[in-house]
């Protein structure tokens, strides 16, 4: 479980990681490139798909400030 921070400027810090990872994903995805992807236990290359799409959602959810 991710701990949320109710620091607005972790916040920010955080919003804006998850927008720029977001946009690696995207560029990948659009291009149909792999990139290396921490699963846990090793790095692993794939088109992140999934990854963005789940980012994609997270970042629709949250309330901007």
């Amino acid at each position: 479980m991710k701990k949320i921070s109710k620091n607005p400027e972790t916040l920010k810090a955080q919003q804006a990681m998850n927008r720029a990872a977001w946009k690696v994903m995207q560029r990948a995805v659009d291009a149909n490139e792999a990139i290396p992807i921490w699963d846990g236990e090793k790095t692993v290359w794939k088109v992140p798909r999934e990854e963005a799409e789940q980012l994609a959602g997270e970042n629709a959810s949250r309330p901007t400030t």
